[in-house]
């Protein structure tokens, strides 16, 4: 210790944590006469996948800039509001088969948006419980279990000493009953003394697995579930009356159908037994006395059980969108309807912890002789590089930690990944392989520790910095959660994409109220800006709660100012990836729209009892043909009633209290 201060410690937790999970981290103090402390402990998520890492768009899909993981999606069919999405990995070719519980019901390559109930079938033994490597028997209905924040896994609390400090996002459950703290977050059921599960509060079930020594072990029984129908709500007939008869007049849904054979051969496309091989929409015509249904979508696959070609019927000649696949079941070609197609290379490059197969190397598709357009020439490719390195003469900038210190920058960078455009092929996808003049066209993607893209650097080396506000802890994040839940409603903080996704819909939305003169009308008449022929100063939002207005442009927000101009206001820089959460129902009913008011409360009076400052993004919500992109496809929330921004923002003035004479009479 130099100073009062010690060296810097480096932890590379990946080196140490396996299986990844929740990681609590503490500090163990000794001084004089034998004096001994300990910090309070801190928790931390280990995630090798980087799920949540920034990333980037190159050709049709997404690419993860720190896993390499390269994302496509599509949506197939959307009416009435509900929609059928699917999305592919690279990393992980085979997900739709790994996913518990659900059929892989477009071949294991493709995860289907929407997930269908699963039932399960529990033999009557008392399981014995594994966690970190120890196995632990229930041997009554009193025996608690700990279900630790962020993990998977169970933890036996029986007051031992050395046992993890138990956060505000854990929760102890007993296996008999529901549990505690006056909320409804986790659920246990049991069978004859057999733990069924756990619910979390993500949407997600915790599951139990016996030890494998067990002699007499029994196992459970689940069989894979497909969807059936999507149903719209309708106040014409009920959501129980359309799954009962779907041709029942009013009903709009759209329907799964499934092969029951296998037609698909070596050398022809065909049905594959078990799997979607058309959707149906239902929808009844007006003047008609049922619902009738009409194919909107149909699908063929090879020998293999991969999805070849998907395309919509009605269309006539049809407009099929083909997949090529390499052995690993990766999508390496992709022929939109009408367009060129597009070729994906694979690989491994990089030497960082997140390197592996699967991770796109380029994408590239045929170029068009200049002034025509069906003359092929050339082919445009775009590369990406990983583990660029951040200092050394082999670095294209200098962005270790005491480079961006020089500029006040305090979250330095600690992985960089390069795209370079078609007229800039690099010699290596290694970072590690080329010069720091290789760069010289190629946009360099710099993220930090939480895999956040803390700074960028274009062509001809302008670098350009984002940081970030204050992170709201994960603890508090699920306080949110369970305030949501107590309602029966959920609330989904999206990832990067997801969130990047959300806020391009704001935007739009933003720009559909621009071009609405009755949208505009109707904020200036409940808001106040002072100018003469305004209503009353008390009936409406008064301009000081207007907030600042954007210094620039770098996140869509409401702006209760535009196009006026109020005298006085003053400018700010906002985050340009500002923290959001989705509150949703899995039904578009009346009763759900009372329960999304209700849970909208409880979240708003629970972020303000955490310190957190929060506004409602509800513009996409606004708009019928932009509502449904706002949810995951991959979520189970169907329907998102509100967008809530939160984080740490200035403390506001408080809302001001009408006279008592104004809301209340006397005789």
């Amino acid at each position: 210790m130099t100073g009062g201060k010690n060296a810097a410690l480096v932890w590379n937790a990946t080196d140490t944590v396996n299986p990844d999970g929740s990681v609590q981290i503490k500090a163990d103090l000794t001084g004089p006469d034998a004096a001994t402390g300990s910090t309070q402990p801190l928790k931390v998520i280990v995630d090798r996948n980087a799920s949540g890492a920034a990333s980037t768009d190159i050709g049709p899909g997404s690419v993860n800039l720190l896993t390499g993981e390269f994302t496509l999606s599509t949506t197939d069919a959307s009416a009435f509001g509900p929609s059928l999405a699917r999305t592919a990995s690279s990393r992980t070719p085979d997900k739709a088969a790994r996913q518990e519980g659900q059929a892989p019901i477009f071949g294991k390559e493709w995860v289907a948006g929407t997930a269908a109930e699963v039932g399960v079938q529990l033999l009557p033994r008392p399981p014995d419980l594994r966690h970190r490597g120890r196995r632990h028997r229930l041997r009554g209905r009193r025996d608690p279990l700990h279900l630790e924040h962020g993990q998977d896994r169970l933890d036996r609390r029986a007051g031992r000493r050395g046992a993890h400090p138990q956060g505000r996002g854990d929760r102890d459950v007993h296996p008999d009953r529901q549990r505690g703290h006056g909320d409804r977050v986790h659920q246990a059921r049991r069978l004859r003394h057999h733990l069924a599960g756990l619910q979390h509060p993500d949407g997600g079930r915790v599951q139990l697995h016996r030890h494998r020594g067990l002699r007499d072990r029994r196992r459970r029984r689940q069989d894979p579930a497909r969807p059936k129908r999507i149903i719209a709500p309708t106040s014409a007939v009920t959501t129980a009356g359309c799954a009962a008869d779907p041709a029942t007049k009013g009903c709009r849904a759209l329907e799964f159908v499934y092969a029951t054979s296998t037609t698909a051969t070596a050398g022809t496309f065909g049905d594959v037994a078990g799997q979607v091989k058309e959707v149906r929409l239902w929808s009844t015509a007006p003047g008609a006395a049922a619902a009738t249904s009409k194919a909107v979508q149909t699908y063929v696959y090879d020998d293999a059980n991969r999805l070849r070609q998907a395309w919509n019927p009605q269309i006539n000649p049809p407009l099929k969108t083909e997949y090529g696949y390499d052995a690993e079941g990766r999508v390496t070609t992709l022929v939109p309807p009408g367009e060129l197609p597009w070729t994906f290379t694979y690989g491994k490059a990089g030497n960082a912890a997140t390197a592996g197969d699967g991770m796109l190397l380029n994408a590239s598709r045929s170029g068009l002789k200049q002034g025509t357009t069906d003359v092929q020439e050339g082919t445009a490719t775009t590369s990406v590089v990983y583990d660029v390195p951040l200092t050394g003469a082999a670095a294209p900038y200098g962005m270790g930690a005491a480079d961006v210190k020089t500029w006040g920058q305090l979250d330095a960078p600690t992985d960089a990944t390069a795209v370079f455009p078609a007229d800039a092929i690099p010699a290596s996808a290694s970072g590690t392989a080329l010069n720091a003049s290789d760069y010289q066209r190629a946009d360099v993607h710099y993220l930090g520790a939480s895999g956040r893209q803390v700074n960028s650097a274009a062509p001809g080396g302008h670098i350009d910095t984002t940081e970030f506000d204050r992170r709201i802890p994960s603890e508090v994040v699920d306080g949110l959660r369970a305030a949501a839940l107590l309602e029966g409603c959920r609330l989904v903080v999206p990832g990067a994409w997801h969130t990047d996704t959300v806020m391009g819909l704001v935007h739009t939305a933003e720009l559909f109220e621009a071009a609405d003169e009755a949208v505009r009308a109707e904020i200036a008449a409940w808001t106040r800006t002072g100018a003469v022929g305004e209503g009353p100063a008390t009936e409406g939002v008064p301009a000081y709660a207007f907030g600042p207005r954007q210094y620039d442009v770098t996140s869509p927000a409401r702006d209760f100012d535009a196009p006026r101009q109020v005298p006085g206001r003053v400018s700010a820089r906002f985050e340009k990836n500002p923290q959001i959460a989705l509150l949703g129902t899995a039904d578009d009913t009346p009763e759900q729209w009372l329960k999304a008011g209700q849970a909208m409360q409880r979240v708003l009076l629970q972020a303000t009892l955490d310190g957190l400052s929060t506004s409602l993004m509800s513009q996409p919500l606004e708009w019928p043909e932009l509502r449904s992109d706002a949810r995951d496809p991959s979520s189970k929330v169907g329907f998102v009633h509100m967008v809530f921004r939160l984080g740490y923002g200035p403390q506001g003035r408080a809302t001001p209290r009408r006279p008592v004479s104004e809301v209340l009479s006397f005789d």
